[in-house]
């Protein structure tokens, strides 16, 4: 590591961090502050935090990563208070782990890229804003999707394919908006769509695309859910399934799933 930190409070500000194996290492501390920095020729990741306690929300801004093993940042992270997920040019967000706590609030600003690992799953039992753009929209999608972000895994070619990670999960407490938000990839477990909603949960999508679940792109229990001006394509089982609740689809293109709304 050039910098292991466990525990304790990290501030590290314009500065220079190459040629280690992973640039920064955060674990369990109570406050992470990473600005205005650049990570080039690290062979494994630029950052990585860590945070299993849900003692602090990380401040990851401006930083810059170039000729990195991994160009990002990699989060196993609960958010338990209002925090943002900025761009850092160069960087995406590679997610082992990622939870909104209830009474919490993350924002997913314009041009941010997730990037999931495997089976991850997002919880969102707070609030969840994503603030996408038309020209700067937010990507959830597979690791191994080089069309945004590049080639985060370093392996020089990958295919993405449906089920690559595992969903999002909007609980009985929690609302989850989406703006300008490409959604894709996901549904790897048989139970769970790519995007999931409980009863109570409110589920906004504006200009949003929905596609290449293994399951169904959305489905949605007991659920307020508003669909608007959005594309749901080619989602192995439904578009969108709603059992009770509420449900509002607008000016929205549903094509090449299955079945479209159930």
């Amino acid at each position: 590591y050039g910098l292991y930190a466990n525990g304790g409070i990290l501030s590290l500000t314009s500065s220079t961090v190459n040629a280690n194996n992973t640039g920064v290492q955060v674990y369990n501390a109570t406050s992470t502050t990473l600005t205005g920095n650049t990570f080039t020729n690290n062979t494994g990741y630029a950052i990585e935090v860590t945070d299993t306690n849900g003692g602090s929300d990380p401040t990851l801004t401006g930083n810059t990563g170039s000729g990195n093993g991994n160009n990002a940042i990699r989060l196993s992270v609960t958010f338990v208070t209002a925090a943002s997920l900025t761009v850092n040019p160069g960087l995406v967000y590679i997610i082992d782990g990622l939870s909104v706590a209830a009474n919490a609030a993350l924002t997913l600003q314009a041009g941010v890229i997730l990037k999931f690992n495997a089976t991850v799953a997002i919880q969102v039992d707070g609030a969840l804003n994503v603030q996408g753009t038309a020209g700067s929209p937010v990507i959830l999608t597979s690791y191994k999707d080089d069309a945004y972000g590049g080639d985060t895994n370093a392996d020089g070619n990958s295919t993405p394919a449906p089920g690559d990670w595992g969903y999002l999960l909007v609980g009985s407490s929690g609302r989850a908006t989406f703006t300008y938000a490409t959604i894709r990839y996901g549904g790897y477990y048989s139970n769970y769509a790519m995007v999931q909603s409980n009863s109570g949960a409110i589920l906004s999508l504006t200009n949003s695309t929905i596609a290449y679940s293994r399951r169904s792109g959305i489905h949605s229990s007991g659920t307020t859910v508003t669909v608007a001006n959005s594309t749901i394509t080619a989602n192995t089982s439904y578009g969108l399934y709603a059992n009770g609740g509420i449900l509002s689809l607008t000016s929205s293109t549903v094509n090449a799933n299955n079945t479209g709304v159930q």
